[in-house]
């Protein structure tokens, strides 16, 4: 039992589901200026599972729709080392998903809340079930998905707290924007590792249609969008600029080296190791970003 809990965690992705979870408030903050606070601690708890289960259940769907895939790609995941069967894995999944719509009608407002979670849950097995294998339209949705709990985050404060002001809507679509071409980088650049059972399962990606060192280069370009994006709130007075560069300069940095690692050897080794600092990179710049929305404007409530 202790192993099928892990590996079902495995199947999850954790740090996938804690990264999208901040993000959500990330988005919030965004809006407020300052530490979400306006969710009262039950709603911060149940906006935080609900995003976790969300990301628990489109992961291990995705490992199940994956397995033929992961079979040559990558035979020490649960499914195919049979640590997990697919039929507990399907299970999980289904758990996840009634869980997260039932805790979504106890936060208000319930038919937004419910349906952004419905939404989300639809398209991101869409994806799963068929998406992947449509050539980079597949990367597109996840990048999208990936970005999106941001823009939620940021709709729910700016409900909350009736104020809808251009600047701050500004700021959320440019780090939404941030979060979109960075994440569309990392799922190009996954395809490296995986060309051969992406072929055996018939998904077309970059890297096997055009070749890893094409797939490479153009994550490397998404990658230096994303950073030439980044400069645009400092730029348009939109964050505070010494707090917000403190630490998105460094990660701007190590990103860049990242990417040109990845172009001078576009490996199976190399592209593996890139992915996992790629999203420590991702979940570190949230702190830049949120200290720059939080030291530029403190939020004022509208008298």
């Amino acid at each position: 039992m202790l192993n099928t809990i892990k590996g079902l965690l495995e199947l999850g992705r954790v740090p996938n589901a804690i990264a999208g979870t901040l993000a959500i408030f990330l988005g919030a903050s965004v809006i407020s200026g300052s530490p979400p606070t306006m969710f009262s601690p039950y709603e911060f708890i149940a906006i935080s599972l609900i995003a976790m289960l969300v990301s628990f259940s489109v992961m291990t769907v995705n490992d199940i729709m994956d397995l033929e895939a992961d079979r040559v790609n990558a035979p020490w995941r649960p499914l195919p080392s049979g640590r997990v069967s697919v039929r507990a894995a399907w299970a999980a999944s289904i758990f996840y998903v009634l869980a997260s719509l039932l805790l979504s009608l106890t936060l208000e407002p319930v038919p937004l809340f419910f349906l952004l979670t419905l939404s989300f849950l639809v398209a991101a097995n869409l994806y799963n079930v068929g998406g992947k294998r449509a050539f980079l339209l597949g990367n597109l949705l996840v990048a999208l998905l990936t970005s999106f709990p941001i823009a939620v985050g940021a709709v729910l404060a700016a409900l909350r707290l009736e104020d809808y002001r251009q600047d701050l809507l500004a700021r959320a679509l440019l780090y939404t924007l941030m979060a979109f071409l960075s994440v569309l980088a990392r799922e190009i650049a996954k395809g490296i590792p995986d060309v051969e059972g992406d072929r055996k399962a018939g998904v077309r990606t970059i890297a096997n249609v055009y070749g890893e060192g094409f797939a490479a280069t153009l994550a490397a370009l998404l990658y230096g969008l994303s950073i030439a994006v980044s400069f645009l709130p400092p730029l348009l007075d939109l964050v505070d600029a010494v707090a917000y560069l403190a630490i998105v300069l460094p990660v701007n940095l190590m990103v860049a080296l990242e990417a040109a690692r990845l172009m001078r050897r576009p490996t199976k080794e190399v592209a593996l190791s890139h992915k996992k600092r790629i999203l420590g990179l991702m979940v570190l710049s949230m702190i830049g970003l949120y200290l720059g929305a939080a030291y530029h404007e403190p939020y004022k409530p509208q008298r």
